[in-house]
């Protein structure tokens, strides 16, 4: 974990227009990552504990940015348009939880109303 705080450290002290929340948003979507990777924050006396996949997405992100700095993109915009991307797919997967959600809903009413619908007739034959 040392090294991954130097790396993210320094990565931070090459690119000033990225803020600590920011890379944390960015990177695992969790803004208090990097504060909590300094030991600051709810949880001073507990260091975080780093999973090795949530630490390669950290690093993978700020290979990415600084690939795409290095190669001359607007880095903001593109990171922009990634997030927006991703919360698109985000609200996307909510739509679709809900429409199924609705969708079972409405079949235990349809269901619901063809068993009444099965006592009214026997009640009828009696």
């Amino acid at each position: 974990m040392d090294a991954l705080i130097e790396t993210v450290e320094g990565f931070l002290a090459r690119n000033p227009e990225m803020t600590p929340t920011r890379l944390g948003r960015e990177a695992v979507r969790d803004p208090s990552f990097v504060f909590a990777l300094r030991g600051q924050g709810r949880n001073r006396r507990r260091p975080r504990i780093v999973k090795p996949e949530t630490a390669a997405l950290v690093r993978a992100f700020m290979e990415s940015w600084e690939l795409k700095k290095a190669q001359g993109e607007n880095v903001e915009q593109l990171c922009a348009l990634e997030s927006e991307a991703r919360v698109a797919a985000m609200a996307a997967q909510r739509a679709a939880t809900a429409a199924e959600a609705a969708f079972r809903a409405a079949d235990a009413a349809r269901r619901a109303a063809e068993a009444a619908a099965q006592r009214a007739q026997g009640l009828r034959a009696l």
